[in-house]
């Protein structure tokens, strides 16, 4: 009887050991599996980390850039007073700026730009002017520089860069009229004037850059600025507020 118990036993621990072998064995393959799958993903993100190493790193560096646009100026910023003139509510407008990165995220932005507007007059027909006929002619133009210091957050750290930015600085406005009207029998008359005024100024911004290259970015960027009043009127407004965007390229040095 004794004898019977002991072999049970014997076979219930090699059943049992079989058992452990068995599946230990059957699970090989499963994480073997699994070990591929995760050198895989290991692999490609090492691929994409060498890739991205390029465009990720602006901790300490310099950003120099030039982009062209357009400023259309709002209709809330027009002055009630009569004006012989009024600007054009479309502008061209060029930017350089001057980026310096303390973080990866974070920038600090240096502007100046340049907005220009200007109404050539048509030229007159001399053949009328020398008869004795009667004309007018007007001119007008004006430009603005704004000039800012602003603080640039990136949303991401890849290769495509959307970047919110605050701004903020002085404006500086010039504009001049010029009137030409008469004939030659009674007398030819010109009159010219010219205004300048300056302004504090903010902006609100948004973009992003993409990088086309180790160290060459192209960016886009949407603003919205608003000054205080100029104390006097130029070109029918008598503050600037204006909605711009612009493109550009920019060196990373």
């Amino acid at each position: 009887m004794l004898n019977i118990q002991q072999r049970n036993k014997h076979l219930l621990i090699g059943f049992l050991m079989f058992t452990c072998f068995t599946g230990f064995f059957n699970s090989l393959p499963a994480q073997d599996y699994e070990w591929e799958i995760s050198r895989l993903e290991k692999q490609r993100l090492a691929r994409m980390e060498g890739k991205d190493s390029t465009w990720k790193h602006l901790k300490g560096h310099f950003e120099l850039g030039l982009s062209y646009g357009q400023a259309f100026l709002a209709e809330a910023a027009k002055s009630q007073e009569p004006e012989p003139y009024i600007l054009p509510s479309r502008m061209g407008a060029w930017r350089f700026h001057l980026n310096w990165f303390p973080k990866e995220r974070l920038g600090t932005d240096f502007s100046i730009g340049i907005l220009t507007s200007r109404d050539e007059p048509p030229t007159p027909n001399f053949s009328s002017v020398l008869g004795g006929e009667e004309f007018e002619a007007e001119g007008s133009g004006a430009g603005y520089i704004p000039i800012e210091l602003g603080v640039k957050y990136f949303i991401l750290k890849r290769k495509f860069r959307p970047y919110v930015k605050v701004s903020g600085g002085i404006i500086i406005a010039n504009s001049r009229y010029i009137l030409v009207e008469g004939n030659i029998v009674d007398g030819i008359s010109r009159s010219d004037s010219q205004s300048r005024a300056s302004s504090w100024m903010t902006g609100v911004h948004s973009g992003f850059n993409y990088r086309l290259g180790d160290r060459v970015n192209l960016g886009c960027e949407l603003s919205y600025s608003y000054s205080g009043a100029y104390g006097e009127v130029l070109g029918g407004y008598s503050r600037f507020e204006a909605l711009g965007i612009q493109t550009g390229l920019s060196f990373i040095f």
